[in-house]
């Protein structure tokens, strides 16, 4: 799985890891939906103008169906496919990984906070 560096990566705690890789599961998925409308609608028959020959909308396509039958993704492919079609997409790509991790974490603690409201609520905890 393709996944963006990170300098700090070994020191960062499991929960920060988890929520990294969902991060990453999540831009992938989101792009993999785009790419799978795009190809199966109208626009999947028109060509890239500056398209590399190795892609294609058919190849895109099966790339999606096999995708969907085997429950993975294709992040190589779809880093090789975005990278040749878009400006910046590697620092595009970055922001919105850091961007679903804030939010993942940003979940997370609004759901501790709501939970350590009501055991307070309860008596559960002292403070």
């Amino acid at each position: 799985m393709a996944q963006v560096s990170n300098k700090n990566t070994d020191k960062k705690s499991f929960l920060e890891k988890r929520i990294h890789e969902q991060a990453v599961e999540q831009f992938y998925a989101a792009c993999s939906k785009a790419l799978e409308g795009l190809g199966q609608s109208i626009l999947g028959e028109l060509k890239f103008e500056n398209e590399p020959k190795s892609f294609n909308c058919e190849e895109l396509r099966y790339a999606f169906d096999e995708m969907c039958s085997s429950k993975s993704y294709p992040y190589d492919f779809v880093d090789d496919y975005l990278k040749a079609n878009f400006k910046g997409y590697e620092s595009f790509k970055a922001k919105k990984i850091e961007q679903y991790e804030k939010e993942k974490t940003d979940q997370i603690l609004d759901e501790i906070g709501g939970l350590t409201e009501l055991l307070r609520n309860n008596g559960d905890i002292p403070f």
